[in-house]
C-alpha cells in the first residue's frame, strides 16, 4: 500500500485483460493517448471486477478505506461504500489499522540498527465525557490516558565530550567560554534573520522585503536537519501521570517496549530465561509486592543485557 500507484494498476489491467481495457476507454471516450487523465476511474472500475471475483484482491478498496478513515468518515458510510465494491467494511477497517499499526516500528528497527540514537516524549492525555443526563449513578467522567512518542535523532552526538573540563574557575579566563569575535558576528547575523521573519509575520506591508530575508540560516548540520523527522507512536496507555503508581506501570511499559526495539534491531540479544535461577534482589534489598511492575533497576546486576541502553525522555507539550 506504501508503493501504491494507479499507472501500474492500469498497466495490470491493460496486460492481462486487454479487451475490458479497451471497453473501457471507448465508454469513457478516451485514448490509449489520453489514459493518464482517468488511470484512477479505470483502476477503480477494475479493482472493484476484480474484488467482485476474489475477495482477496481488495488493494484499491484497503487503500480507500485508510482515505475515509483519514477524513473521519461515519460508519453508515462504511456500508455504503462496501456495499459498492468501493472500500471495505468497517470491521475491516479496525483490522487494517491494527496491521498497519503494526508497521509503525519497522522505520525504527533500521535506524538503530545503523546506530540512530532515539528520545522520547510522554504526557497525558486528558479526556472527559458529559453525560447526557445528570444522576446519581450517571455522572461526567474524567479519563486520563498517557501517550508517548519516540523520536530519532537527526544529528549524531558521538563525538560530543562526556568529560567535564577539570580547570580552576579562580584562574580561568573567560575567553575559554565567551565565543570569538568571528563567532559573535556569525550569532548575529542569525538573529537579524529570526527578526527579520518575526517582522515579515507580524506586519504584512513589509512582505516586499521578503526575497531579502534566506529561507534557511546555513550551519553545519543543515543536510542533517533537512531530512524529515521520524516519530514512532507508542502503545496508548491507561495510566495517569500524577499517580505515582501509575508512573511505575508507565516506566516498565517503556522498558519493555524499548527491549523489544532493541532486541529486533539486533543491538543486543536476550539471554533465554532460565526458570530455576533466583530473581535478583530489588534495590534496597525490599522485597516487592506481586503486583508491583517490573521497572527496577539492579545496580548489582552486571549481567543485565540492558545496561548500557539508555534513552532519555522528556514530558511532551501539550
Amino acid at each position: 500500500m506504501n508503493s501504491f500507484s494507479w499507472d501500474e494498476l492500469v498497466t495490470e489491467m491493460s496486460d492481462r485483460c486487454p479487451v475490458l481495457f479497451n471497453a473501457l476507454l471507448v465508454a469513457m471516450r478516451r485514448s490509449k493517448k489520453e489514459v493518464n487523465d482517468v488511470g484512477p476511474c479505470i483502476g477503480m472500475c477494475y479493482a472493484i471486477l476484480m474484488q467482485t471475483r476474489n475477495n482477496e484482491l481488495s488493494l484499491v478498496q484497503g487503500f480507500n478505506t485508510v482515505l475515509m478513515t483519514n477524513g473521519g468518515a461515519k460508519k453508515q458510510l462504511y456500508v455504503q461504500c462496501q456495499k459498492m465494491g468501493f472500500s471495505l467494511s468497517h470491521t475491516s477497517k479496525i483490522n487494517m489499522l491494527d496491521l498497519i499499526g503494526g508497521h509503525f516500528s519497522d522505520k525504527l528497527f533500521e535506524e538503530v540498527r545503523c546506530g540512530k540514537k532515539i528520545q522520547g516524549t510522554g504526557g497525558n492525555w486528558d479526556m472527559k465525557i458529559h453525560a447526557q443526563d445528570m444522576l446519581s449513578t450517571n455522572r461526567n467522567t474524567d479519563l486520563q490516558y498517557f501517550v508517548s512518542n519516540l523520536i530519532i535523532e537527526r544529528v549524531p552526538s558521538e563525538n560530543l565530550s562526556n568529560v567535564s573540563p577539570q580547570l580552576n574557575i579562580s584562574s580561568l579566563h573567560n575567553t575559554a567560554f565567551l565565543i570569538d569575535s568571528n563567532k559573535a558576528n556569525k550569532l548575529r547575523d542569525d538573529i537579524k534573520v529570526v527578526v527579520g521573519r518575526a517582522l515579515l509575520q507580524k506586519i504584512p506591508d513589509l512582505s516586499f522585503l521578503r526575497h531579502v530575508i534566506p529561507n534557511h540560516i546555513a550551519h553545519p548540520y543543515k543536510t542533517e536537519m533537512s531530512k524529515k523527522s521520524i516519530i514512532v507512536p507508542l502503545p496508548m496507555m491507561m495510566k495517569d501521570e500524577k499517580e505515582d503508581e501509575d508512573v511505575v506501570h508507565i516506566l516498565d511499559g517503556y522498558e519493555q517496549h524499548l527491549e523489544n526495539i532493541f532486541v529486533k534491531a539486533d543491538v543486543i540479544k536476550k539471554p533465554v530465561e532460565d526458570t530455576n535461577s533466583k530473581a535478583p534482589p530489588i534495590i534496597g534489598r525490599e522485597s516487592a509486592s506481586a503486583d508491583q511492575a517490573k521497572a527496577h533497576f539492579n545496580n548489582d546486576d552486571e549481567n543485565d543485557y540492558m545496561k548500557k541502553i539508555s534513552v532519555p525522555f522528556g514530558r511532551g507539550t501539550r
